[in-house]
């Protein structure tokens, strides 16, 4: 009963409506945290950027042949940043879902989706396709 009591008055005091979210309270306390980033959502984001990458290369790939508009190589210096950029990112995160980094690897895994919807943004704004 003390312990309720006490919980019940953390909570009021950091903020939280009263004792309606102590359920809540209780099962972070008591329940392990694991990486909200699994190695599944790793391997979905890499696979996106190697195919981006992918189109990037067969692109630019036409765009030396000349088999496209000549404009194509300031679009080609659009993408690469994104895919420049990603690669170390993606590292990163690998490291971070290995040593169980939640903190870190959520950071890494919402930039790294940032720069893929990015690149994919830029591509279709400049009609790569």
């Amino acid at each position: 009963m003390k312990r309720l009591f006490i919980i019940c008055t953390l909570a009021l005091s950091l903020g939280v409506s009263g004792c309606a979210n102590l359920p809540k309270i209780i099962d972070l306390a008591t329940t392990g945290i694991s990486n909200p980033v699994t190695p599944d959502m790793v391997y979905r984001v890499e696979n996106g950027m190697i195919v981006a990458v992918s189109g990037l290369l067969a692109y630019k790939r036409a765009c030396i042949a000349k088999k496209i508009d000549q404009s194509c190589r300031g679009i080609i210096v659009k993408l690469q940043v994104y895919t420049r950029q990603a690669a170390p990112v993606i590292r990163d995160l690998r490291a971070f879902v290995r040593d169980n980094d939640q903190v870190n690897a959520v950071k890494a895994y919402n930039l790294v989706s940032g720069l893929l919807d990015q690149f994919k943004a830029t591509a279709i704004e400049n009609g790569v396709r």
